[in-house]
């Protein structure tokens, strides 16, 4: 893998995700300054991690001590709109040892910076971690990587009081269920996280292994794997996957910049065409509709189904910084809604992605949900402006003015 490998790799998962409404990522990857340089120029916001491990030829110090001073260099935050962020990457617990986990965690911990580290994926993957501590998130816990900023990628094969642990210390999980499926890695109890009010992204786990980045899917195989595993068709709605894909993903990378539409934050925003028959009734369709529609095949394109415009300005007072992408809110249904109107049919969604980490793409997120008890005033123009961050690239899916 060399580094242009790794550029261009990075602009064609950006450019897909920003056709499937995604505009913020978390990646553990080779090649940091590549991945960066590809977000930037693709218009994605994304949260970089650069991955380390203990194997014969790749040094742990050197690669931990490096993410520090590029910190320390250009800030926790940086780039147009601070849309990269850095974080520390050790790949896992069995690919480390104590020693580098208690490293990482003291050198987070001084930045504030977010650890990004893969949990529990398969079962066969950590034994002898979980026959000396007991589980990985006791092992973390003692080495004092759970006191600060965690995404935990995968948490697949957990106890109860696992789950517990990682609610007491804040910890948020990037589930993938595609991924675990596709690898047969084991299903992560999505309804106990939830029970346990832990912080709760999805991921794809990145080309290597998914079929897509496709946030959506995402949702929709969610959804299904826990209504499966309680035997009850309201375990989880529609509406809670939506959430889950944008105050979820947020909460997950522990941003309270993104993930809502409100004061201070940035608005991120995405157009759904409603030229298909899913909507020949009208527009204004159940989010259980929406979520089962959305995004059919063929892949839609950025003059039909979406138009992606990520880092659109902070939303400030009374909306004043992001007049032109300001759709009406339809009821008090969220986080969907429609502009009546325009020509053609756009149906607008403002979702937040935030997601995971793996192998090359991880925590995903969609738009920005509305805040609760916030509307929005009707829209000025039929189309979002360019990005307030700067021009999106000519590879970028920003439709033409």
């Amino acid at each position: 893998m060399r580094p242009g490998d790794a550029y261009a790799g990075m602009l064609l998962g950006c450019i897909e995700m920003l056709r499937y409404g995604v505009t913020t990522s978390a990646e553990m990857y080779f090649h940091s300054e590549q991945v960066v340089a590809a977000a930037l120029d693709a218009g994605s916001r994304v949260l970089v991690a650069p991955v380390y491990f203990d194997l014969p030829g790749r040094n742990w110090r050197c690669a931990m001590a490096a993410i520090g001073e590029w910190i320390d260099q250009d800030g926790l935050r940086f780039g147009p709109a601070d849309r990269v962020e850095l974080c520390y990457g050790p790949h896992s617990a069995y690919t480390l040892p104590f020693e580098a986990l208690e490293a990482t965690a003291e050198a987070a911990a001084a930045r504030g910076a977010l650890v990004h580290i893969h949990l529990a994926e398969s079962q066969s993957e950590d034994l002898k971690q979980r026959l000396e501590y007991g589980s990985v998130p006791r092992l973390l816990r003692k080495a004092g990587l759970l006191n600060g900023r965690v995404l935990a990628a995968h948490s697949v094969h957990l106890s109860g009081a696992d789950v517990q642990l990682l609610a007491e210390h804040g910890v948020g999980v990037s589930h993938c269920p595609g991924s675990n499926a596709k690898l047969a890695s084991g299903r992560a109890d999505l309804a106990a996280f939830r029970a346990a009010d832990v912080a709760v992204g999805l991921g794809t786990d990145g080309p290597a292994s998914n079929d897509d980045l496709d946030l959506w899917e995402e949702m929709r195989l969610a959804a299904m794997l826990t209504r499966l595993s309680a035997m009850d068709a309201l375990a989880m709605t529609a509406r809670e996957m939506l959430l889950m894909a944008t105050r979820g993903g947020a909460a997950a990378l522990g941003r309270a910049d993104i993930g809502t539409l409100e004061p201070g934050r940035w608005a991120d925003m995405i157009h759904l065409s409603v030229d298909g028959p899913p909507f020949s009734a009208g527009l204004d369709i159940p989010d259980e509709q929406l979520l089962a529609t959305a995004c059919e095949p063929p892949l839609p394109t950025a003059n039909s189904s979406f138009e992606a415009t990520p880092a659109l300005g902070r939303v400030e007072g009374g909306w004043k910084n992001v007049p032109s992408l300001a759709p009406r809110i339809s009821g008090e249904r969220q986080p969907a809604w429609h502009r009546p109107g325009l020509p053609p049919a756009e149906r607008v969604l403002a979702l937040q992605p935030g997601s995971e980490q793996g192998h090359v793409l991880h925590v995903n997120t969609l738009a920005a949900a509305p805040a609760e008890g916030h509307r929005l005033p009707p829209c000025r123009s039929p189309r979002p402006s360019r990005p307030a961050c700067g021009p999106p690239s000519s590879t970028s899916l920003a439709a033409p003015a």
